[in-house]
């Protein structure tokens, strides 16, 4: 399942950074970057007693393969518990149901990330939410219903459902 994430995650990131697609110059939208932050809390799926709570701040990059649809890297960093603040790499695919120059944009994202310095972790998160364009900058505010799903070093696996909240800019 790790490898597959991994394979996932490389493949992901090859096209979002090699792909020009002549369909990009009619929405005039070629690439965005999103800032988010999150505070998941969770149980883990076997049988201890104690709560995992953590808060990340998560930065992406997204190239447009097509008018609506969108890849690219993830970096972000969590900070659980009482513990350090560690980091995470990963990468996105993203489906924009409208015109990337709409007034609302809905969109579908699936990303998965693997933790740089903790625990064995890699996880797996969707979101679906909506888009709001902020006039003719290019400024973006986003918000976002999730699912989210860790899985630490040996069959530990926990997930949170939450909501994020972000800003970006498309240019």
């Amino acid at each position: 399942m790790k490898r597959m994430v991994s394979l996932v995650l490389v493949a992901t990131m090859m096209l979002g950074f090699c792909t020009n697609t002549s369909a990009q110059t009619q929405s005039q939208v070629k690439n965005d970057l999103y800032t988010d932050v999150f505070f998941i809390t969770s149980k883990p799926s076997n049988d201890r007693a104690d709560t995992i709570t953590r808060f990340d701040w998560q930065t992406s990059y997204a190239r447009f393969l097509t008018d609506r649809l969108a890849v690219g890297p993830i970096f972000g960093i969590f900070k659980p518990n009482d513990d350090e603040a560690n980091g995470y790499v990963g990468a996105l695919v993203r489906y924009h149901f409208a015109d990337t120059f709409g007034r609302v944009i809905p969109f579908v994202e699936v990303n998965g990330s693997r933790s740089v310095n903790y625990q064995d972790l890699t996880d797996v998160e969707v979101r679906a939410g909506v888009i709001l364009p902020m006039g003719r900058t290019g400024g973006r505010f986003r918000i976002a219903p999730y699912y989210y799903k860790g899985f630490y070093e040996g069959d530990d696996t926990f997930q949170s459902f939450g909501i994020s909240w972000g800003v970006g800019l498309a240019f």
